[in-house]
């Protein structure tokens, strides 16, 4: 019963610290009333206690993914059901193993055993990362995003960094209740207001730096086109004509590049020689920049297998008309862009809406903007930090995110993917200009103070100023130290969990 209760209740304390609950101080204490019970616990139980928490928590926080399936993706109720278990199910076998590492680290130091907790649970969430790009949604250091102070400290240690942060905070907090008394508090409360206040000091010393005015004007276009009618070529010309429409208001309000989202409309640039001769011309006339989401088809010669490849891209066309940037997506979504191991998921064929298989892109690029460079990732590609940050050393002193959003309706979806792309502005000191389909399309300073956001669902654009930036932080400098070093920690112990199970054996 007590591993049982445990579970549940850090599970329900995480929901509650992400989207649309949003209360972030929950994340703080979430993980106390698992780690109180590892002090207590055999591995067993604290692989079951984990194992719990794994099915609440991501629950709670992805119970979307089934109603997109079923809208979307053509999948049955039961088919779509089975699908989220299973991925339910694969997230769940970090939370066990880190259950199941923290009951162990505590029957051998005992509740000292909690203070290593905190690089169990970074270096796990780092191996959500695998197979296939893994699923890294929602790590705990997200719960932080929109609390200013705090988060600056991904500019330092990447968002895992913040994972650790609130992790190392539960565990001293468990560490002083598994043996009250005034010695163990000092012990457990001391370096918690100590780093809390250095935390706190730099995030604040930070957001009162005096920032150069942004005087870049940019707009981001949210077209609000539904999913169903989005490659409807009944509706072709009016989705066209509505983005035009909106960027030439844009463009008669000063700004200077204007971005569409994600697949932006129903025409392929390359194939559609009357659209695209009038994006060229609308971008002379109106002397700005044009990025845009649009799919690439790519013939592949014989000898390297012949047909045809799609690739999510993403274009720029200069104020002369030209075509600057050719970006394709390098990480795609399993089982939304691509079937991986396509024989064993071959279930998985109808979640793709009427498009060819997309293949990876393999380039990280950046494009010249009025002398300057821009880089841009594409929807998904925001919740990967290590990728975003390569924009930022190849020399990109601005970062836009293209993303369509539809598919996640009126869930908590849109708001947890928001927040992940907010936590890469503050990592590489970025503005970040985020146009969305139908929300939510917004400009975000390098220390993720969102500027102005769209609602949802919403036909609109989102305007205001950036700068381009060419100084580095510590992230971009080197990058997931924090994620890197624990997931080495973590595997190092967990083999030494395995040798030593063994060798008990063998003794017997």
């Amino acid at each position: 019963m007590k591993t049982a209760a445990a579970g549940i209740f850090s599970g329900i304390l995480l929901v509650l610290s992400f989207p649309r609950s949003d209360v972030s101080l929950a994340a703080w204490v979430a993980l106390v009333p698992l780690l109180y019970h590892a002090t207590r616990a055999t591995p067993r139980q604290g692989l079951v206690s984990g194992a719990i928490l794994g099915v609440v928590f991501h629950l709670g926080n992805l119970y979307w993914i089934s109603e997109v399936m079923v809208r979307y993706g053509g999948l049955g109720r039961p088919v779509s059901i089975a699908v989220l278990a299973a991925l339910v199910g694969y997230l769940t076998l970090f939370t066990m193993a880190f259950g199941g590492l923290t009951a162990v680290a505590c029957r051998w130091g005992g509740p000292r055993g909690l203070l290593v907790a905190p690089v169990f649970w970074v270096g796990l969430e780092f191996f959500k990362n695998f197979p296939w790009g893994g699923f890294p949604w929602c790590l705990l250091g997200y719960s932080q995003a929109r609390v200013a102070p705090v988060v600056q400290m991904a500019s330092i240690t990447g968002i895992y960094g913040i994972s650790l942060l609130v992790v190392w905070v539960s565990a001293l907090v468990a560490y002083w209740l598994s043996g009250p008394g005034w010695k163990r508090a000092v012990v457990a409360g001391a370096p918690v207001a100590i780093v809390l206040a250095g935390v706190m000091s730099y995030g604040y010393g930070e957001l009162s730096e005096s920032v150069p005015e942004a005087t870049y004007p940019v707009t981001a276009v949210q077209g609000n086109v539904a999913q169903e009618n989005k490659w409807d070529a009944g509706y072709g010309a009016r989705i066209f004509a509505d983005h035009m429409r909106l960027s030439a208001e844009a463009a008669a309000n000063g700004s200077r590049l204007i971005a569409w989202p994600e697949s932006s409309t129903p025409f392929l640039f390359d194939q559609s020689p009357l659209v695209a001769g009038e994006m060229r011309a609308f971008a002379s006339r109106a002397g700005v920049y044009l990025l845009f989401g649009s799919d690439d088809y790519e013939t592949v010669a014989p000898q390297e297998g012949g047909g045809v490849r799609a690739y999510n891209g993403a274009k720029l066309i200069s104020p002369e008309g030209e075509v600057e940037l050719r970006y394709r997506k390098i990480v795609l979504v399993p089982f939304g862009e691509y079937v991986p191991m396509r024989s064993v998921f071959s279930f998985a064929e109808s979640l793709m809406e009427g498009v060819s298989d997309f293949s990876s892109g393999t380039e990280v690029l950046v494009a010249p903007v009025d002398g300057a460079r821009l880089g841009t990732f594409i929807c998904y590609e925001a919740i990967y930090p290590d990728l975003v940050r390569r924009f930022v050393v190849k020399g990109a002193g601005l970062l836009v995110n293209l993303t369509n959003d539809a598919w996640f309706g009126e869930t908590s979806a849109p708001y947890q993917h928001f927040n992940m792309a907010v936590a890469r502005a503050v990592e590489t000191r970025r503005y970040l200009v985020r146009a969305a389909n139908t929300g939510i399309s917004a400009i975000v300073d390098p220390y993720g103070r969102v500027l102005t956001q769209s609602d949802l669902f919403t036909q609109q654009v989102v305007s205001g100023n950036v700068s381009f930036r060419s100084d580095e932080t510590l992230f971009v400098r080197y990058g997931n130290l924090v994620a890197h070093s624990s997931a080495v920690a973590t595997l190092l112990f967990g083999l030494a969990v395995f040798v030593m199970k063994n060798k008990t054996n063998t003794e017997a």
